[in-house]
């Protein structure tokens, strides 16, 4: 289930796209390497980090306090991540990175 909130929200850009996350998408990508972009990629990692913990909630994942850090370290990274893949016009090596990184933080997760 988080793969494809990853997916859908961030690479394939669905109507499901929350507010929050695409408002600061744009911000930052409209700033391009402008100061503030580093505050807005924060704002997206929230936006997901949020996204994970409403699937926990509702019992779709759980998560071991020995993975917190490292799982919000994954997060924030592949935000980055995708970041630049968006800037660039979708190159599909950064796609596939950001895609292992949500793999990862998948198999963190996993109940």
């Amino acid at each position: 289930r988080i793969r494809q909130i990853f997916l859908n929200r961030v690479f394939l850009g669905t109507e499901n796209v929350g507010p929050e996350l695409s408002i600061a998408f744009s911000v930052a990508e409209m700033r391009n390497g402008q100061p503030g972009v580093v505050s807005e990629n924060h704002r997206v990692y929230r936006a997901l980090l949020e996204e994970v913990r409403g699937a926990q909630e509702e019992g779709a994942l759980t998560r071991g306090t020995e993975a917190g850090t490292l799982t919000e370290g994954l997060l924030y990274a592949a935000v980055g991540i995708i970041q630049v893949w968006r800037l660039s016009g979708g190159e599909l090596p950064a796609r596939e990175i950001a895609e292992r990184h949500i793999e990862a933080i998948v198999t963190l997760l996993r109940p």
